[in-house]
């Protein structure tokens, strides 16, 4: 069904769900963060506070914005939150978050991605990359 979708003229890409397996691993790899968690327990944002472990590591190690949620640990190797990365160092340096759309003035000199308005710019991906806009919370 999908393959049939297009957007203009171009065909949508179906991806394959995570298989059984993925969702096991992952969902270790959740435990390791709070131990408390109950894999059939829905955790709303009422629940979070008292969730200690998990709230404490979403506010250390998440980022959240209105295009996308990204996870990155901290790199200190004593950190008790997220613990030390598996990467080499210079592997982990060399990460960053993905940055805002940044809405610009055309500008012939900046590469810049168009629109459906035609009076609003974006500032191509590898222009802003490393670009860092503050952090939200998620306590709000």
């Amino acid at each position: 069904m999908l393959r049939r979708l297009k957007l203009k003229d171009k065909s949508f890409t179906p991806f394959f769900p995570a298989s059984e397996a993925d969702i096991d691993a992952l969902w270790n790899e959740v435990v390791r963060v709070d131990s408390t968690l109950n894999r059939e327990e829905s955790i709303t944002t009422k629940k979070l506070p008292g969730k200690k472990d998990l709230h404490a590591f979403l506010q250390h190690c998440c980022t959240r914005r209105h295009y996308c949620f990204q996870i990155k640990k901290c790199g200190s190797d004593n950190c008790t939150i997220c613990r030390s990365p598996r990467l080499p160092q210079q592997v982990f340096d060399s990460l960053g978050v993905v940055p805002d759309p940044v809405p610009t003035e055309h500008d012939p000199s900046v590469a810049c991605a168009k629109t459906n308005q035609k009076s609003h710019l974006y500032l191509m991906y590898n222009y802003i990359h490393g670009i860092l806009s503050s952090r939200l919370t998620l306590n709000k």
